[in-house]
């Protein structure tokens, strides 16, 4: 997913057991033959911060980390009537069933965070992502060269269209023969959750993640029980 300051989104690292949903991110096989940023004053901001980027100032202008403010509310979170019974809806993304909930008011980041704005934190900071860290990410295989494919030993069990690339990161999203100089206003991928929250520190002081509601609240614009804001 498009980290949006959208993170991760970002892809998922890790055993299973740490995935909240136990999608089998941690369990690979092969068979032969694709991060918004919150302010506010809530006890929320300060617990999903992250210790790694410490930043006394301000990392972007006001411009680049412009925010637009949300109203506390109520909505009906979750899959739409129309959507319960579809093909297409995994039960283990625990989309069901609707419920209301409540969000206090919190500012979303305006923009999304494109390769452009993750390329001046990480040369400002000298962070480094933790799929550079360990190497390799998941990738999705429609995507990926058939060279590279060839060379994937593994991929998500519950999920095998994202294989393991050796070599693919935020500047090398499809694998190492991939690049991001030519899309450089493209929205960044390839970060984890815990590279979102550290962007998202540094560009803005009090900067964190949303939560799912509060993203889900901001995506409806308003909508009761759409399955898109149009």
């Amino acid at each position: 997913e498009d980290l949006s300051c959208t993170a991760p989104s970002g892809d998922f690292e890790g055993d299973s057991s740490a995935s909240p949903t136990g999608c089998g991110c941690g369990a690979l096989k092969r068979t032969p033959g694709s991060p918004f940023m919150v302010h506010s004053n809530s006890a929320a901001s300060e617990a999903m911060q992250s210790t790694e980027v410490e930043t006394v100032t301000q990392g972007e202008s006001e411009d680049e980390a412009a925010i637009v403010w949300l109203e506390a509310g109520t909505y009906t979170m979750g899959l739409i009537p129309e959507d319960h019974d579809s093909p297409g809806i995994f039960d283990l993304d625990r989309e069901g069933p609707p419920r209301e909930v409540r969000v206090d008011s919190f500012g979303l980041g305006k923009f999304e965070v494109s390769n452009r704005r993750f390329k001046k934190f990480v040369d400002e900071t000298g962070y480094v992502t933790e799929s550079e860290s360990f190497g390799w990410s998941f990738a999705v295989e429609a995507l990926v060269s058939a060279e590279v494919n060839a060379s994937s030993e593994s991929q998500v069990v519950n999920a095998p269209w994202w294989i393991h690339v050796v070599g693919a990161d935020w500047r090398h999203p499809n694998g190492p023969d991939t690049s991001v100089d030519d899309k450089l206003d493209h929205p960044v991928t390839q970060v984890s959750f815990k590279d979102a929250q550290s962007f998202c520190r540094w560009s803005r002081r009090g900067g964190r993640l949303p939560t799912e509601e509060e993203w889900e609240y901001a995506a409806r614009g308003g909508k009761h029980q759409r399955r898109y804001p149009w």
